[in-house]
């Protein structure tokens, strides 16, 4: 999570071949760039398939490079939402590199004529930049036409403007120490322009901007008075996201393409409440006689820990803590956060478990970031007790991955119980929870799982029908798509819901709703055996959502860890200037408890702590107290 930064590290030779070095040094980097490049001579959208044109023809769009259009759009929206469309007009390229493809200047294309449905293969057609040109030409032509037809006027970058501190409040005084880090330069009056953006965005677009009662204009002031006298793109963007990091959102953040290399070859976890040094691959404990980390590079932790903390955001506590620790593997850019020198090696202090022994170790800096991946390592199945496992690592939406939970429950429909094991999943789509809660829903019952606000643009009339956020499956109440039963479900929730946090009312949206009843999922029968949830402090955004479905049911028990708690739905943005992309959430997200997702995450029934035979794969403490608390329900 740590970076973010907009910057690839072109010389890398400067950590792992140069000698060590005695006083801090400027780390160099390249921004990486993708050729603007399309095949086409037009594109128009009619549905969500688009037709482009290919010298003087126009053709069905079916796909590019082996990829379904229909699914690229999709893609393009989840990576950049609200401007999906644009990135593929304009950066097909880009676009085709994130899902794997890797392009020259020629692609295959699978075309459908307009006039007999056939499919038609053209392999290698060219792409040129012009043709990319012509493109976004014609989109903002079409756009300028709207404006002047519609007679409204066009949206320029929007600042603010106002008298700024000169005087740097003290607790905002970790934002007045950039970073060391070469890029690209900007001028100082690029950043203030880029900041009066930023505050104008955290003003009119942040939906999260008052939760913590954050000075954020303080903040962006500390920013500005201390701009150095040569000021780069990294170095900046590692300052907005240290402003961000205030906000207590694990949302909202700089987003972008770009890593500062250089890792720690090591994992750590918190168990017992001493951070634990793991081998990369899960192996075993970095030393097992001394597992301990107590230092980095001559500092203690804590110092290694409060320059992580700096681009974390303050979320619950399990969720900082959590991600703190995992921001140790960026140590080349820790160690400009803490003013170290860079260094091909990296010397640790580890102290064994049980004494006051230590020992020094010294491990390489790595070009590869190791990875905590999807833990633990079991496939869904029917444990020897009759009850059936299953896991569920990512929210995926993919059609084979929800008919594969159908399929699992027709396999666990004679179980005496059943494990849902959610451990490590970071979230996604919220569709497995479409597909699963029915199964738990009585007979005609209709569930509240989510009630949300939208964060509302200058204009939006609050009492849309239809809602803003219907990707989320959230709607108002107004909507017309509701069953009897959602409507009764919600007018149920309206008149005793409080939340635990109120935003300004005039600029948020009327609420939305999150409703499953057991129609949601055709396939669904009535699952009546206990059911016990596993998580722990990774899981986040949409397996929030999931969480908070489950937990308080009849005969469902929640055994592990509280959450990280998230569910913001970011909006992503980018700075004029130095080009630096952000994401802040649109919506105030609540459990129909009334309390906030963000910040607070989901409680547990039975707490367990973290262990080194769990974290490694060699024991389940958890799992174990799952199978126990189904047999006693029995």
């Amino acid at each position: 999570m740590l970076l973010w930064l907009a910057v690839w590290l072109s010389t890398a030779a400067s950590v792992s071949q140069a000698a060590p070095m005695t006083a801090p040094t400027r780390l160099a980097f390249t921004i990486q760039e993708y050729e603007k490049l399309s095949p086409f001579d037009g594109i128009r959208w009619p549905g969500p398939r688009a037709e482009v044109k290919i010298g003087d023809a126009w053709y069905g769009w079916k796909s590019v490079a082996g990829i379904d259009s229909v699914e690229l759009v999709q893609f393009c929206e989840k990576t950049w939402p609200d401007k999906g469309i644009k990135r593929i007009e304009e950066d097909l390229v880009e676009a085709l590199d994130l899902k794997g493809i890797k392009l020259e200047r020629t692609v295959d294309l699978e075309l459908i004529d307009l006039a007999t449905g056939e499919v038609i293969l053209m392999e290698d057609v060219v792409m040129t930049r012009a043709q990319r040109d012509a493109i976004r030409d014609a989109s903002h032509r079409k756009a300028y036409r709207f404006v002047v037809e519609s007679g409204t006027p066009m949206d320029s970058t929007k600042r603010i403007e106002r008298s700024h501190r000169l005087v740097m409040k003290a607790e905002f005084a970790v934002l007045a120490r950039w970073p060391n880090l070469n890029g690209p330069e900007l001028s100082a009056e690029q950043i203030r322009q880029d900041l009066g953006q930023l505050e104008w965005l955290i003003q009119e677009r942040f939906a999260y901007r008052d939760l913590l009662q954050i000075d954020y204009r303080g903040a962006l002031d500390a920013v500005r008075v201390s701009i150095p006298e040569r000021p780069t793109v990294p170095a900046f963007a590692a300052q907005i996201q240290k402003v961000l990091a205030l906000f207590g959102d694990g949302h909202s953040r700089v987003r972008s393409r770009w890593v500062l290399r250089g890792y720690a070859p090591f994992l750590t976890h918190w168990i017992g409440g001493k951070l634990l040094a793991f081998r990369a691959d899960r192996s075993g404990l970095l030393d097992e006689a001394f597992p301990v980390l107590e230092g980095i590079d001559g500092l203690p932790l804590e110092k290694w820990l409060e320059a992580s903390d700096r681009v974390i955001c303050d979320s619950s506590p399990q969720f900082a803590k959590e991600r703190i620790a995992r921001g140790l593997r960026d140590i080349v850019y820790l160690r400009t956060e803490l003013g170290l020198p860079a260094k091909r090696r990296i010397k640790l202090m580890l102290r064994s478990l049980n004494s006051k022994e230590h020992k020094q170790l010294i491990v390489p800096v790595v070009e590869q970031k190791p990875i905590f991946g999807s833990w633990p390592e079991m496939e869904s199945q029917i444990l020897k007790e009759e009850i059936g496992y299953l896991r569920i690592p990512s929210m995926s939406s993919k059609r084979e991955f929800l008919a594969d939970l159908d399929r699992r429950m027709r396999e666990f429909r004679t179980t005496d119980g059943l494990v849902i094991d959610l451990r490590g999943n970071g979230g996604g789509s919220r569709d497995a929870l479409r597909t699963l809660l029915p199964y738990f829903l009585a007979d005609g019952e209709a569930a509240v799982v989510n009630l949300a606000r939208y964060r509302l643009e200058q204009g939006q009339d609050p009492h849309f029908e239809n809602g803003y956020m219907e990707n989320r499956g959230l709607y108002p109440a107004a909507w017309g798509g509701w069953s009897q039963a959602q409507r009764q479900a919600i007018e149920r929730i309206r008149g005793s819901f409080q939340g635990d946090w109120n935003p300004v009312e005039e600029e948020f949206s009327d609420w939305h709703y999150f409703v499953i009843e057991q129609s949601t999922n055709p396939k669904a029968y009535p699952y009546t055996k206990p059911v016990v949830l596993l998580m722990n402090e990774s899981c986040f955004s949409a397996t929030d959502i999931f969480l908070g479905a489950f937990a308080g049911r009849p005969g469902v028990t929640l055994i592990g860890r509280p959450s990280g708690g998230g569910s913001g739905r970011s909006l992503g943005y980018t700075l004029d200037h130095s080009g630096v992309e952000i994401r802040l959430s649109s919506m105030a997200s609540f459990r129909p408890t009334g309390a906030r997702y963000d910040g607070l995450g989901i409680e547990v029934d039975q707490w367990v702590p973290a262990s080194v035979g769990e974290f490694l794969g060699t024991d389940d403490v958890t799992l174990e107290k799952a199978i126990q608390t189904i047999r006693k329900s029995k």
